[in-house]
């Protein structure tokens, strides 16, 4: 199947927080497009539904909700 908007191979730090019990945690996006990305994360973490995206210190940070979760990595489709 193929999708409907075209991805980018970006490759940007994120911080990742949750109105949950989560502390912060240090990602790295890649995969981007308009829906979503894929995020590479630490081992161990288990994420909730709704997380929150913020690209560097100060930025302004989006909603987004994780649709897959797998050891090491994240997909979420932004708000």
């Amino acid at each position: 199947m193929r999708r409907a908007h075209a991805r980018s191979n970006l490759i940007k730090p994120v911080v990742i927080s949750s109105d949950e019990s989560i502390d912060d945690v240090k990602g790295t996006l890649v995969d981007v497009d308009a829906q979503g990305a894929r995020i590479i994360v630490p081992l161990g973490f288990r994420f909730p539904d709704t997380v929150y995206l913020k690209l560097k210190a100060g930025g302004l940070r989006w909603a987004s909700t994780v649709v897959w979760q797998r050891p090491g990595v994240i997909g979420v489709e932004f708000h």
